[in-house]
């Protein structure tokens, strides 16, 4: 009379089946997955005794695929296992232990369906700026993970980032469930403007010119004066006028000309530590 062995509490539980060829061809995948099984080697023990269910069909080797698939966590199909082993053989003395382990498995079955939901339903943010010297805070809490995305709670979040030489840049993101977001922050420049007078050349120049025409309208002002030939003094006293106006004419134009260079002075854009000529 052949033996089919099933795995309860570490202990070999006998019981009769069929005889003849097909018995010993159970019996052989039976003992080989019962030494699969004690060597870990747990979905290869399945295989074992789902070969000798077909050649003998037995209940107790529903309990032995339940217990592998245990081993496995596969708590949905382990517990299946576990309810064919009690319909075939209605007065299972283990009946009671068996409905515990099916109510066990069935529990870690929903825990491992509602794991994988979350991980399915886990939302990402990623956050890249071109500054490295920038500061990345979301929600208020500093963002470490510079370009990589780091697992946030669907819903709104405020991103804010700071840089040396630059304005803030805040945002408000919405993160959808299950989603990567990504958030490309580009923080402007600080710009300020500083005014570059221009330079007074040309009516310094003039006012130069107007000053010296004086300096020798006064010269021959005074060579007129002393001279005792009444032709000689009216050249000199005609020279000191022209010079006079001339010199007069040109210090006018040059307080003309200062005005107008001071209009036109510049103004120089500071942007972060660089500066570049305003357009």
């Amino acid at each position: 009379m052949g033996l089919v062995c099933m795995l309860w509490c570490g202990d070999v539980v006998a019981q009769p089946t069929p005889e003849g060829s097909r018995v010993e061809e159970g019996q052989r995948h039976l003992t080989l997955g019962l030494r699969l099984f004690a060597e870990f080697h747990y979905g290869e023990a399945i295989q074992e005794f789902q070969r000798a269910y077909a050649a003998t069909p037995t209940p107790a080797l529903w309990y032995n695929i339940g217990l592998a698939r245990l081993r496995l966590a596969q708590y949905d199909a382990a517990a299946q296992d576990f309810q064919r082993y009690l319909r075939d053989r209605p007065d299972a003395p283990d009946r009671e232990e068996v409905t515990r382990q099916i109510a066990e498995a069935t529990r870690e079955a929903e825990r491992q369906r509602s794991a994988l939901q979350r991980r399915e339903l886990a939302s990402t943010l990623r956050v890249e700026t071109p500054s490295r010297e920038a500061r990345i805070t979301v929600d208020g809490r500093p963002f470490e993970a510079r370009a990589s995305a780091v697992a946030v709670a669907p819903g709104e979040h405020r991103v804010r980032v700071t840089a040396p030489g630059h304005q803030d840049w805040q945002a408000v993101v919405r993160v959808r469930p299950g989603a990567a977001s990504l958030v490309l922050a580009t923080p402007m420049p600080l710009t300020r403007y500083r005014s570059i007078p221009a330079g007074h050349w040309v009516s310094g120049a003039l006012g130069v010119a107007g000053v010296g025409a004086l300096a020798t309208g006064a010269y021959f002002g005074f060579r007129a004066l002393g001279a005792d030939d009444g032709a000689a003094r009216e050249e000199r006293s005609l020279r000191a006028d022209v010079l006079f106006g001339v010199g007069l004419g040109l210090v006018l134009t040059a307080v003309v000309a200062y005005f107008f260079e001071r209009g036109s002075s510049r103004t120089e854009r500071v942007v972060g530590a660089q500066s570049a000529p305003g357009q």
